[in-house]
């Protein structure tokens, strides 16, 4: 090639590589979003406005109760006994035996009869006021929400006043989460027989209240029980903390509280003694 062929292509190049240069916008295709593409790339030009990358986070933050790494912030642990309800209490089907019962025999449960648990095979405590010597056993009785007992048992009572309890033994059905029963207890001679009872509901643990709950002291677990509603773990676990510990004034108050509190209003037991029950 001559020297003025050369010189001409090279001119020829350098025009073309102008042209492509000052004006890339006339010979680039366009998107599907009517926006241009790099010549004989196929892709969109990348934006200049900015030299660094930039984080633009959400308006909307953690959740109130995380902090730090996303770690679980527990609420605030109660400093003192207050029983708070469930919302959802007993059906309103109610017979006679499904009352807190009398003052010979009363069953310890809040005024709406109704209280959750966490326990397969839980504890129900109740009073029994001093009988005559006719009064020797005392029969409880698990109803489920289809009005069929499915346990009952009939007991030998040890001691003739107090406060007593009676745990489900693990020869009986487990209680199942979600499913309301009704408990029944029944003493003194037929045709005269007094009855009391409450309901329960099994109810699991939230992961949040199950980790509270395991970082907890004796005290606290109490605490934690009865500000959640779990009416069942709350006089039990107190109950043998009293037992453990019968000069801690501190246990003592909690019981008072418990008793007094609005929504559970036994305070005419307050100063009975806990006392064995029964005997197979």
């Amino acid at each position: 090639m001559s020297d003025r062929q050369l010189l001409s292509s090279q001119i020829s190049l350098n025009l073309f590589l102008a042209l492509t240069i000052v004006q890339p916008l006339s010979i680039g295709a366009k998107s599907q979003n009517n926006q241009l593409l790099l010549p004989g790339t196929g892709r969109m030009p990348i934006p200049q406005e900015k030299s660094t990358l930039e984080y633009n986070p959400p308006q909307r933050g953690a959740p109130g109760d995380r902090k730090d790494a996303g770690t679980y912030n527990h609420p605030p642990l109660p400093t003192r006994l207050e029983y708070d309800p469930p919302q959802r209490g007993a059906p309103d089907e109610r017979s006679d035996a499904g009352s807190r019962g009398s003052e010979d025999l009363l069953a310890l449960v809040p005024v709406n009869q109704y209280g959750w648990t966490t326990a397969e095979y839980p504890t129900f405590w109740f009073y029994l006021k001093r009988q005559t010597s006719s009064t020797s056993t005392i029969k409880l009785e698990l109803i489920d929400e289809h009005h069929k007992v499915v346990y009952q048992i009939t007991l030998a009572l040890t001691q003739r006043e107090g406060i007593m309890h009676i745990t489900l033994p693990k020869t009986a059905p487990r209680l199942e989460i979600g499913k309301q029963y009704q408990w029944v207890l029944s003493s003194g001679e037929m045709g005269n027989e007094m009855h009391a009872g409450g309901w329960i509901e099994r109810v699991a643990l939230t992961p949040e209240l199950a980790s509270q709950l395991q970082q907890a002291k004796p005290r606290e677990r109490v605490l934690i029980f009865a500000k959640n509603g779990f009416w069942y773990e709350t006089i039990t676990e107190l109950a043998a903390l009293r037992r453990a510990n019968p000069q801690d004034t501190q246990l003592a108050d909690d019981w008072v509280a418990l008793l007094q509190d609005p929504d559970v209003s036994l305070t005419e037991i307050i100063s009975q003694l806990l006392v064995p029950c029964c005997t197979p």
